[in-house]
This record gives C-alpha cells, structure tokens and sequence, in this order.
C-alpha cells in the first residue's frame, strides 16, 4: 500500500483520477481538489467514500505538517509546488500537457501551434522550477496546418489521459527511469501572455502569424475565439478552412 498526495483538477484530471482509484483503490489518499470542475470531482470523491481538501481554503504545507508520503500526483491542478512540500515526498509527478521542454507553463497547446513546435504529453518529477523536471514518460502529436486550438486541444487532453494510465502503474512499483530536459529556447508562459496574445491589431503583423495566431485561439465551440479591434469596435475572430479541390486536375 502507497501513502499519496494528490492533487487534481479539470475533466482531464477527473478521469485519471477515476482510473486511479479503480486501479489502486487500497492505497492511502489525500486529496486536495481544486477549480475547473471541482463539483464534479468533489461529488465522484464523497460518492466512493473518499473526503478531501479544498484548496481554496487550507494550505496543503499545513495538512501535510509532520507526514511523509511515497507519491506526490499532480492531475491537471494549478498548484505551485514549493521546497516545503516537495521535501515531504519520496517521488513526485506532475502530468503536463506538452511535449516538454517545449510548451512549459501555461496553456502550452496555443503555443505550440504558434511556436510551430511539438505538442503532447508529459510524465514528469516536480521540482521547484515551473515544468522543468526530469521525465518519466512522454507522447508527441505533431501537427499541420490548419488544425486549430480546440483540435489539437482534444488531442493532447487524450493523450493526457493515455499517458498517465500507461504508465502510472511502473511508476507505483518505482521501476522506472529519469531523462533531464533538453533546452527548448522558449520562454515559460503565463495565463497573461494568452490574454495579450488573443488580440489582434490591424496593419501589424505578417499574413502566416495573423492565421497562426487565430487558429491557435479557435476553441469557438467554447465561446472562446481570437479577438480584432479596430477603434471602439472588438470582434470575434475564427477561421474556416478547407482545402480547393480542383476536379479537373484529377
């Protein structure tokens, strides 16, 4: 039996979470559950007997005062992990969504359309720099043009969920091993650089950045799209395109 820290967030994380505990459901939990969809997983937790800790109220250094733990398995949560914490830990893991070391920080499927570089999923030890752990597992999804944001978005969150499950279980049992990361010469992103990058200004940029940047926005099937202002006015901004298939040349 494992003694584990977890902590978990999102749909992506939620089902990792259920495959967790239906793999593994004798080892000792703790679990700290945090915003997008913290309902949902707070529910499926109470309804199989299991309490937990909301981050929006406790300190996890505090809850874990005095404890050692075999793992540490961040699931899509936002959490900053500190020194204090990590010390606390025999082994970690943080499932992130890109093919470290590109994509480190946040909202890395947007930036690997743009940086026009790998995207995936990564297994990797959490330390105290932000994504730059050594790995345990990976899976790449390289991608063409003109797939947008929310595709390649559906893609790495499979992926995510593939990785995790596949391999999780040689994780547990400590047969495994660490490959450090490569320098990717990309700098780590904040939820801010998506803001700024979201919008575009007109008579500013190149033709190929301009598509690269509205089709790496393009979750319009969440309300989520680029956005072009021009004076006083904002509009939404997606793409449609499709290949000209000319009958003749065939």
């Amino acid at each position: 039996m494992k003694k584990v820290l977890v902590f978990v967030a999102k749909t992506t994380g939620f089902e990792c979470l259920k495959w967790l505990l239906t793999t593994h459901p004798n080892d000792q939990y703790t679990f700290f559950v945090s915003a997008p969809d913290k309902t949902l997983i707070i529910n499926y937790l109470t309804e199989n007997g299991h309490g937990h800790h909301d981050l929006e109220h406790i300190k996890p250094e505090d809850i874990t005062e005095g404890q050692h733990y075999d793992w540490l398995i961040n699931i899509w949560s936002p959490y900053i992990f500190r020194k204090t914490l990590l010390e606390r830990v025999e082994n970690s893991v943080n499932l992130h969504p890109s093919y470290l070391p590109y994509g480190r920080g946040r909202d890395p499927v947007v930036w690997a359309i743009q940086d026009n570089v790998p995207a995936g999923a990564t297994l990797h030890k959490i330390t105290e720099g932000i994504d730059e752990g050594p790995i345990y597992a990976q899976i790449k999804i390289d991608h063409e043009f003109p797939i947008s944001g929310g595709e390649l978005y559906n893609k790495v969150e499979q992926a995510c969920i593939d990785v995790f499950c596949e391999n999780w279980n040689t994780l547990r049992n400590g047969n495994f091993t660490l490959t450090q990361q490569g320098r990717a010469d990309l700098p780590t992103r904040k939820r801010n650089d998506l803001i700024t990058d979201r919008t575009l200004y007109l008579n500013c940029e190149h033709a190929k950045d301009v598509i690269n940047k509205i089709r790496s926005h393009d979750f319009s099937e969440n309300g989520y799209t680029a956005l072009l202002k021009d004076k006083e006015k904002t509009y939404s901004v997606t793409l449609n395109i499709q290949e000209i298939i000319d009958k003749e040349a065939n």
